[in-house]
């Protein structure tokens, strides 16, 4: 079991051969099934319909996360830091990649380190 609390190193291993976009369909997917997961289809349907309000496309999220937290933040209140935590959880579990927490960061700050990992 990963404690979360336990400080982790800000770089991801270098281990991990997945291309850029390759990361982002895997951000991309583990984001939608966790949504789903929690939620149910129904009410991912309406996170999609607020997406589409907001003139945003799920292509989008990855290079540029924030937008989807601000979504989150409108529609859960501060029950959205819950979701992205397990959001985060199933996305690094899915690079197979400890997740922990690192002082200071954000939902944003978490999606920006997968991306730029090599």
């Amino acid at each position: 079991m990963t404690c979360w609390l336990r400080p982790m190193e800000k770089r991801l291993p270098s281990n991990l051969e997945v291309s850029e976009d390759m990361r982002d369909e895997i951000i991309i997917t583990t984001i939608k099934t966790t949504l789903q997961t929690i939620f149910g289809k129904r009410v991912s349907g309406t996170i999609n319909k607020a997406l589409r309000i907001y003139s945003v496309r799920w292509d989008e999220i990855p290079s540029n996360p924030i937008l989807l937290s601000e979504i989150l933040t409108k529609m859960l209140g501060s029950g959205h830091v819950i979701v992205e935590d397990l959001i985060l959880e199933n996305l690094y579990e899915e690079l197979g990649v400890p997740y922990a927490y690192i002082k200071d960061y954000r939902f944003h700050n978490h999606l920006e380190r997968i991306r730029k990992m090599e």
